[in-house]
């Protein structure tokens, strides 16, 4: 939308496009008061349940995990209570590399399993870029493994499954995540 506004900016210097221009913002003004009414509606059912509301502050606390990354998870987990491990949350998210073999030959590199929930594997995705950005220890690692010679989306993929960790252990530990650098 926004993008489409720009250009619709540049041509105006050529044409008159104001009624677009102006249609288009208020296509984004809109969009922007659906979000804010749907965050509210996700608020009001988060604070229902109190263990709910716990887990989703906890996960919150999480760098690079926001609002819609910490509903997500507590939804598509059941509140943590699906997985018994972080390592089954990885592999459900798509995450986790398992080996390319048949028998006791090993045919290619590792690779994720194509059949995930890829909803939330781009939702932790974003969690990861975010977190690469705010957050100087995961920025130290991406630095250190990209300088190895790794594939960046190989690093990202195990950032995500670093943020998936993450968020498992201050759950099920019950308290917020602390920063050690």
């Amino acid at each position: 939308m926004k993008a489409d506004l720009h250009r619709m900016e540049r041509l105006g210097r050529i044409a008159d496009v104001s009624y677009t221009t102006k249609s288009i913002q208020r296509e984004i003004e809109f969009l922007k008061a659906e979000v804010k009414r749907v965050q509210q509606q996700i608020t009001k059912l988060i604070e229902k349940d109190e263990l709910v509301k716990t887990n989703y502050e906890l996960a919150c606390s999480v760098p690079g995990v926001g609002m819609v990354v910490a509903a997500s998870i507590v939804a598509q987990t059941q509140n943590f209570e699906a997985f018994e491990t972080a390592r089954q949350l990885v592999c459900y998210v798509g995450s986790a590399p398992f080996e390319y073999s048949s028998g006791t030959s090993i045919k290619g590199k590792t690779k994720t399993h194509p059949i995930a929930n890829r909803h939330l594997k781009a939702l932790l995705t974003n969690s990861a870029f975010s977190a690469l950005k705010y957050d100087k220890e995961i920025k130290a690692y991406y630095d250190r493994k990209t300088g190895e010679g790794k594939a960046p989306m190989s690093v990202i993929n195990a950032i995500r499954c670093k943020q998936i960790y993450r968020i498992f252990s201050v759950v099920k530990r019950g308290t917020p995540f602390v920063k050690s650098i």
